[in-house]
């Protein structure tokens, strides 16, 4: 513990940014990926644990509808570190990313340049029990290709509270971490191992029956190591190291917490760092938003086999998702509809951890040709 008092939401800090809204965000840090190749392909992929040999194999890429490499639709997140919601303002307020509303217009090629525009479209006052007073900062982003066509297009949300309510609140600090018998991690093994994708062949009608549920995606038990593998393929929301920390912290220095020695460190530790995470209210340092928000697309790809197309993607993040919990990623389909070349199916999706707690609730269409 720091023995130091974190911000407050002030009446100034969110008069400034109301002012924003509807007002384009800009910041100097480009994203961290500025082209999709095979290796930023390969990293997204190993950073969210989807093994789909679609991602890797170029043959079975050319032989899909697409004709030609594609990449992980959610990899969309790599390109701007304001994708998933976070647009500024208020220095030294939490951000916690709640979730995100993608439409994709195309798959992401191998080769795409993609730029990302972001407008803060509002600011959604909320009163909750983690936090008390807080705020929704809602972000309208579109992604664009080299030749400025629209690949993606949506909208992302991040909550913002004050560290010190939410740790003296600590709703979430009883939520223990879980250990696993033997038993128990050869069950969940069993499933990873398991896991079914349709890949290349066309999925029958019986596949497409309202209330019918798709096959399971396990991800876990959560490791920090986990968190550091997705955050060396996104990139990041601040990570910095050395004199380009230092640089950081001189022109904000409210996106750092000085830590047990005195240092001022991060607040993204708190996805690696158990002190600080129980600093901000929450028992043990939990995954990124953008890494269950693909998760999720893992999902739905996994099903929609080598020549769907993943249309939309919402995904609301209910609880946290702690180290050494398992997210089982489940849906089941809601409607199914003919749109002139393609059939339109709309996905409900959610997962729960071992606790049998739901964590994330969603929505997904997707495009199957015949």
């Amino acid at each position: 513990m720091t023995g130091s008092r974190s911000p407050l939401i002030t009446k100034e800090a969110l008069r400034s940014l109301q002012q924003r809204v509807g007002k384009e965000v800009k910041i100097a840090t480009p994203g961290h990926i500025s082209e999709i190749n095979e290796d930023a392909i390969r990293h997204w992929a190993h950073g969210i644990g989807d093994r789909n040999p679609l991602w890797f194999d170029p043959e079975r890429a050319l032989a899909t509808r697409f004709q030609g490499r594609t990449a992980p639709p959610t990899l969309i997140l790599g390109f701007s570190k304001l994708a998933t919601g976070y647009a500024g303002g208020m220095p030294g307020i939490h951000a916690l990313y709640t979730g995100s509303d993608y439409t994709w217009m195309r798959y992401p090629r191998l080769g795409d340049q993609l730029t990302a525009s972001v407008v803060l479209d509002d600011l959604v006052e909320r009163n909750g029990k983690y936090a008390g007073r807080s705020f929704d900062q809602i972000a309208r982003v579109t992604m664009k290709d080299q030749d400025g066509s629209v690949v993606a297009e949506g909208t992302s949300t991040v909550r913002r509270t004050e560290r010190d309510t939410a740790r003296e609140r600590g709703k979430h600090r009883a939520m223990v971490p879980h250990t696993y018998t033997r038993e128990e991690l050869e069950e969940i093994w069993q499933d990873v191992d398991n896991e079914i994708r349709t890949g290349d062949r066309t999925l029958s009608e019986s596949d497409l029956q309202p209330g019918v549920e798709i096959p399971v995606t396990v991800k876990g038990p959560l490791t920090i190591t986990d968190n550091v593998t997705f955050a060396m393929a996104w990139g990041g929301a601040f990570m910095r190291s050395h004199g380009f920390a230092r640089d950081y912290y001189l022109k904000h220095p409210g996106a750092f917490v000085t830590n047990e020695l005195g240092v001022p460190d991060l607040s993204e530790r708190v996805h690696w760092d158990a002190d600080f995470a129980q600093e901000v209210g929450i028992a043990a340092p939990y995954d990124y938003g953008g890494q269950r928000y693909a998760w999720m697309g893992h999902l739905v790809t996994n099903w929609m086999g080598d020549n769907g197309f993943l249309r939309r993607l919402k995904v609301e993040f209910r609880r946290f998702n702690l180290i050494g919990d398992t997210t089982w990623c489940r849906g089941k389909v809601a409607e199914v509809r003919q749109e002139s070349e393609h059939v339109a199916v709309d996905l409900e999706i959610w997962a729960h951890d071992q606790r049998d707690e739901v964590t994330t609730r969603g929505e997904a269409t997707v495009w199957l040709y015949r």
